[in-house]
């Protein structure tokens, strides 16, 4: 996060905000929970205005606070888009089909996987998203079988 507590040397200025480097976040998977969502436009040299969503997750690094962690994708919502696999891994397979609709209540606090690769600057890029797994049903305990006398 840009910081605004130091001033400049010998100023006494305080600035707007200081460049801080990116996140120390190793290429892997991580668990990662989705803290806010919105829409918004970028503007690309080869496509010109886009219509995006902005995706902001906390990141489970081991830390006690994790790393925050932004990511985009495009709106388009069909069944191949990053969108739709992002929608899938954060509520369910079962949970996402074609024509529903959600807000961003539906999915702010929702958990899932994130795979992370590192780019040719070694900043981490999430690459998918998954579906946490199920937990599994704990096991019924074995019922004690009568001593058997020899």
């Amino acid at each position: 996060m840009p910081s605004c507590s130091q001033g400049r040397k010998g100023t006494g200025t305080v600035p707007l905000f200081t460049i801080e480097g990116g996140s120390n976040l190793k290429a892997g998977s991580y668990p990662v929970t989705l803290i806010d969502i919105k829409p918004d436009t970028i503007i690309t040299n080869d496509r010109g205005e886009q219509d995006i969503f902005r995706w902001k997750f906390i990141v489970d690094d081991g830390s006690d606070e994790g790393v925050e962690h932004n990511a985009i994708s495009s709106q388009n919502t069909s069944p191949r888009s990053k969108l739709f696999g992002w929608l899938t891994a954060l509520l369910g397979e079962d949970a996402v089909k074609v024509g529903m609709d959600f807000d961003k209540k539906d999915l702010v606090g929702r958990e899932a996987i994130g795979q992370f690769t590192l780019d040719a600057d070694g900043w981490a890029k999430l690459t998918a998203l998954v579906e946490k797994p199920k937990s599994r049903a704990r096991g019924v305990e074995a019922e004690e079988a009568p001593a058997t006398p020899f």
